[in-house]
């Protein structure tokens, strides 16, 4: 370096002057300060209000209905999460065949129901009740004659079938839960883990009948592009056997 120096000192020597002269101007603009002197507080301060300073929030007291919007969200998550879950192994069991399970099997899978739900972001304590409704839909699937039917290895049967197709000018893409031939008729069907609760059985099936109608008559349009066969619509629920059948007409 020493023998570099006198070549390079004419390019480096001016920018040398220029840090020192600005550390020179820092320093002499650096003042040091005081720390800071405590002042004790009255012993009657308070807080201010928020009001003061954002008047317009309202209050929500504890007795608002917040944590019965929280509560109606958890209720939803839990329904999707029960009822995908379900989904997946009605269409497992249709693969299977249910003369593969029993209900000490079923037991058995309680840590894999489990795994499941917690993929869906469950809360901790949402998990219990959630695998005892699991439980509840598929052991009255396998004891249902209704269920033993629609799981049965029909001519061209397919669970979860996915479908697109144009309706009404829109492009759909739809996801049946069951569908097969049976006696030159093609049956759709769709699942339901919705809960019957105390309601009257006849009066509720009617109601997710008017519920759900639409939704099987768009499979139906889509399916009869395909079809030409007679189509026959059913929604089947796992919870309890609930069963509701009808003629597609388009």
């Amino acid at each position: 370096m020493g023998l570099l120096w006198p070549i390079l000192m004419p390019e480096f020597a001016p920018l040398l002057q220029e840090y020192q002269r600005s550390v020179t101007t820092i320093n002499a603009n650096f003042q040091e300060t005081q720390p800071p002197v405590l002042t004790r507080v009255s012993a009657t301060w308070q807080l201010p209000s928020y009001h003061d300073y954002a008047p317009n929030i309202p209050v929500v007291s504890g007795n608002d209905n917040l944590s019965d919007k929280v509560s109606i969200l958890e209720n939803e998550s839990l329904t999707t999460a029960v009822g995908t879950v379900v989904h997946y192994w009605l269409q497992k069991f249709s693969y299977d065949g249910l003369l593969q399970w029993s209900k000490a099997q079923l037991a058995e899978l309680k840590p894999l129901w489990r795994k499941q739900l917690m993929q869906h972001n469950l809360l901790l304590h949402q998990l219990s009740p959630g695998i005892s409704y699991i439980e509840q839909c598929l052991q009255q699937v396998l004891e249902d004659p209704r269920a033993q039917w629609i799981l049965q290895p029909h001519a061209e049967a397919v669970s979860e079938y996915a479908l697109t197709a144009i309706i009404a000018g829109h492009v759909r893409h739809l996801v049946i839960d069951r569908t097969f031939v049976c006696d030159n008729v093609r049956w759709i069907i769709d699942y339901k883990t919705t809960p019957l609760n105390q309601e009257d059985p006849a009066k509720f099936l009617m109601a997710q009948r008017q519920e759900h109608q639409p939704q099987l008559q768009v499979y139906a349009e889509a399916m009869q592009l395909i079809d030409s066969r007679p189509i026959r619509l059913g929604l089947y629920f796992p919870a309890f056997g609930g069963w509701q059948e009808w003629d597609f007409i388009g």
